[in-house]
């Protein structure tokens, strides 16, 4: 006996067809993505960088500033006036001149390698600036207030860090992949500040 076999129909092609080929066995697995974990060692040399210079700020405050204001007052016990001599003495020693140049070098290096990993250079750089000019805004309010002069920061730490920020950001938007062309830039950049250095 002979069976006669349906014909075949073809079906038209739709954007929906593709679904045929996923069968019934089929698997999806999503896979999560994968979080950016940060190097917990350059956050660790960075933030001490910050909390030396900002012990150094107070020393230069107590023993500059506000200690001589304090010395034979009655507020003052004499643990609290050895302690602003001491930071006085400190801040003309060879010693917080070393450390001072070393924590410096530290951190900005750290900050310059920090760079290669953030993709919003730009963007910090400008919230940055306008951290640092808010700072001199402040020393500036004070300085007036409270007749300090020596306290006005007119180009300090973070002007110098959000100025090498922008200088990475508007090379690495120049340049972009051109790895060569960038490092040349970055030379140049290099030479300009320390001929701007030394002649003023």
């Amino acid at each position: 006996m002979y069976l006669a076999r349906p014909a075949r129909t073809r079906e038209p092609h739709t954007e929906n067809s593709t679904a045929t080929l996923i069968t019934k066995d089929t698997r999806v697995v999503l896979v999560p993505p994968v979080k950016r974990t940060r190097i917990w060692e350059i956050d660790f040399l960075r933030g001490l960088c910050v909390i030396l210079m900002m012990l150094d700020h107070l020393a230069l405050m107590l023993g500059s500033y506000f200690g001589p204001a304090w010395y034979g007052s009655e507020g003052l016990s004499a643990a609290g006036e050895a302690f602003c001599r001491w930071c006085a003495e400190f801040n003309h020693s060879e010693v917080r001149t070393a450390v001072r140049t070393a924590v410096l070098f530290v951190f900005f290096s750290i900050s310059g390698i920090s760079c290669t990993f953030s993709r919003s250079n730009l963007k910090r750089g400008v919230v940055l600036a306008g951290v640092a000019m808010l700072y001199t805004a402040l020393t500036y309010a004070a300085a007036s207030l409270f007749d300090m002069k020596g306290i006005i920061v007119n180009f300090g730490v973070l002007h110098f860090y959000a100025a090498c920020i922008l200088f990475y950001a508007l090379i690495e938007l120049i340049f972009r992949d051109r790895t060569v062309l960038k490092m040349l830039a970055a030379v140049g950049v290099i030479v300009l500040v320390l001929c701007l250095y030394y002649l003023y």
